[in-house]
This record gives structure tokens, C-alpha cells and sequence, in this order.
């Protein structure tokens, strides 16, 4: 069996550098989620991608229900969106595929 070492050795050292990885992720499509609001008894299906921030899926409500954003408490399972910034990135929330989101306001 091989050591570590002696095999890194052989093989060299990765030759993929910094720009190369931002331009994949750049090119890898974004991931986009469909997200239920339920809000007084409604039930309002938002599209969103997972490189948008938790303030453009506030600004994605409020087209549909017309609730300002800063009005806006939205609740997850086990999560308390208002806690989280505004700028947080939607991938970075564990939303599971047609995620059901209660919103107060």
C-alpha cells in the first residue's frame, strides 16, 4: 500500500486554480427552488433561485401579496427566517423542494 506522501508525489500537485473554479461555478446552472407562502389561508407558489438573497424572496412575496417586505415575518420549520440577513443567500437555507413557508404581517 502506498503512502500518501509518495503518491502526491507521483501524481503533482492539482493544476486547477482559483479563476478556473469561479468560472465553473459561474457557468454551473443556479438551482431553482419553488417555495409555497401560506398567508391568511392562501397559498402562493414563489420561484426563486438558490443565488438569490432572503430579501429578493421578501420582494418575491410582496409582488404576490402585496406585503411590504419589512412587514413580512416569515416562518420555515425549525427556522425563524427574521433572524436571518436579509442578505443570505437562498442555497445557504435548508429549504426543503416545495417548502411550505408561513408568513405573520
Amino acid at each position: 500500500m502506498a503512502d500518501i506522501a509518495s503518491y502526491s508525489s507521483v501524481v503533482g500537485p492539482s493544476t486547477v486554480d482559483e479563476a478556473s473554479l469561479a468560472a465553473m461555478a459561474e457557468a454551473a446552472p443556479s438551482e431553482e427552488m419553488t417555495l409555497v407562502v401560506k398567508w391568511r389561508g392562501q397559498e402562493q407558489t414563489v420561484r426563486m433561485v438558490g443565488d438569490d438573497t432572503l430579501g429578493e424572496l421578501k420582494l418575491r412575496i410582496c409582488e404576490v401579496t402585496g406585503v411590504l417586505p419589512k412587514r413580512q415575518t416569515l416562518l420555515y420549520p425549525k427556522l425563524i427566517l427574521k433572524d436571518i440577513d436579509d442578505s443570505t443567500l437562498l442555497s445557504s437555507i435548508p429549504f426543503k423542494p416545495n417548502g411550505k413557508i408561513s408568513m405573520i404581517g
